[in-house]
């Protein structure tokens, strides 16, 4: 069955580049929405560095060894600044997801008009090639892939990017050894989700193609009822259509293991990285005599809760 890709609609450029490219031209007319999603998220970069603090206080001027009592009313101010950060972070997040839907739907949108008003100019020939059922699934689910480029390659990176930014601004004054231990996380969990990116690409484009010769087939066999009921296809036709779902469930459950096997890296990176600087951490509280070392003891806190 031809591809609509192979289609005047759907040329495949020369360089993957030109294809993003392509895509990303699509966020240009939403300037505005963009600034607010980057103030925003400038925002939870700058409070996700504040929500540690509330515990170092706790940890360096309540907690014992003090001599007398920890005033009370500290104590009740530490709980409320920590309830306070959680309630505006719970806000900004909140806002920031409703700035970033409503800029990612009304990209879909366009790109999906686009790609119905030039459907609409094919020829005549170009639709008897192509199934009816293949050119909606291409106009109302592939046209997510802008929400899900800018997402994946400009939203998500940027952010992580500026939270390891500031918050590296802010632990390397307090101790360089435990900054370049998490630091040297980063790229390791980069270079595990590269190993396996080629592998899970592929996999979402089976599963997508899979699913697209569902709908062909059911739209074909729907429009066309009176010829199957006739000849009494009905039962082929639901063979092909079990045919297709067992290959969607295969794509999926690849796409799913992909997926997992990725987590389980991150997750392995991350775990030896929080135990290398609990384990330096515990090496600096225990070789200090002073009062000092709890706050010591606090930065492997701080950093462990702004890094993740």
């Amino acid at each position: 069955m031809p591809h609509p890709s192979d289609g005047k609609i759907f040329r495949r450029p020369k360089f993957p580049v030109t294809r993003t490219t392509k895509l990303l031209r699509y966020a240009l007319p939403y300037r505005n929405g963009w600034m607010l999603i980057a103030l925003l998220m400038f925002a939870a970069a700058a409070l996700s560095l504040a929500q540690p603090w509330p515990m170092k206080f706790l940890i360096d001027r309540v907690l014992p060894p003090h001599d007398g009592s920890a005033p009370a009313g500290l104590v009740v101010w530490i709980a409320l600044s920590g309830l306070a950060i959680f309630a505006i972070n719970a806000i900004i997040e909140s806002v920031l997801t409703r700035a970033w839907v409503s800029v990612g739907q009304k990209m879909v949108y366009d790109l999906a008009a686009e790609l119905f008003s030039r459907l609409q100019r094919q020829s005549l020939q170009f639709h008897r090639q192509n199934t009816v059922g293949d050119a909606m699934s291409r106009i109302t689910s592939d046209s997510w892939c802008v929400y899900k480029l800018v997402d994946t390659c400009l939203l998500t990176p940027a952010r992580c990017l500026l939270v390891l930014i500031t918050t590296v601004a802010v632990m390397l004054p307090m101790d360089w050894t435990l900054t370049l231990a998490i630091v040297a996380t980063a790229p390791v969990m980069a270079l595990v989700n590269l190993s396996l990116g080629k592998q899970t690409r592929d996999a979402a484009r089976a599963s997508r193609e899979i699913e697209s010769q569902i709908q062909a087939h059911v739209h074909q066999t729907l429009v066309g009822i009176q010829v199957v009921q006739a000849f009494s296809r009905e039962q082929h036709e639901q063979d092909r259509f079990h045919h297709f779902t067992g290959l969607a469930v295969k794509a999926q459950r690849r796409g799913v293991w992909l997926g997992n096997l990725s987590d389980l890296g991150a997750g392995a990176v991350v775990t030896l990285g929080t135990g290398v600087v609990l384990w330096i951490g515990a090496r600096e509280v225990l070789a200090k005599t002073s009062p000092s070392a709890n706050c010591s003891y606090s930065s492997p806190i701080c950093r462990r809760c702004t890094t993740k």
